[in-house]
């Protein structure tokens, strides 16, 4: 067996891990705070609509929460088009009408984010449980590593860990 000289090895270990740096954010931009499918939520539209998120409740929300909302509305959004569930702006006051989202919907970012709610709301109504899980679960969902991972089984963010590979892993214990 023959060995490669170590400068070689060296510049083959660089490009390896330059490539897998690459590959592990592909679908990655400081820019964006999650991608869905095709679609993405901007970082600005996550900062947009949790500003305006405080102001409609009078309090600061979590980013996190509001990303989760968005990012499920999204879900929704595109189950709902694939198993063509129509849901006008009419279906969505009504629901924002009857539920605790009318404060919500007193800002266009809290309105947008009281819609997403709405439509999860509709089509839980128009699927059973179980075909809607195994739509949602089957949909790609990338988050931007700053806000944790995205658990595909769950549908939920999950805070504490990052997707990053250039996170240095947890201490280990002494």
């Amino acid at each position: 067996m023959k060995f490669l000289p170590r400068a070689r090895q060296i510049a083959l270990a660089g490009a390896l891990l330059t490539a897998l740096g690459v590959a592990g954010c592909a679908n990655a931009s400081p820019g964006v705070a999650a991608y869905i499918g095709d679609e993405q939520i901007t970082q600005q539209q996550l900062d947009d609509v949790s500003k305006q998120v405080d102001a409609a409740l009078k309090r600061e929300t979590p980013v996190g929460a509001v990303l989760q909302a968005m990012i499920q509305g999204e879900l929704v959004a595109q189950v709902a088009r694939s198993q063509n569930i129509a849901i006008t702006d009419a279906d969505r006051d009504a629901v924002v009408a009857s539920s605790d989202f009318g404060t919500l919907a007193s800002t266009p970012g809290g309105k947008s984010l009281a819609y997403d709610l709405a439509d999860i709301s509709i089509v839980q109504t128009k699927m059973a449980p179980e075909a809607l899980k195994a739509e949602l679960t089957k949909r790609t969902v990338t988050l931007n590593p700053r806000y944790g991972v995205f658990d595909q089984a769950t549908t939920q963010i999950v805070g504490g860990r990052s997707g990053s590979l250039s996170t240095a892993p947890p201490a280990a214990a002494q």
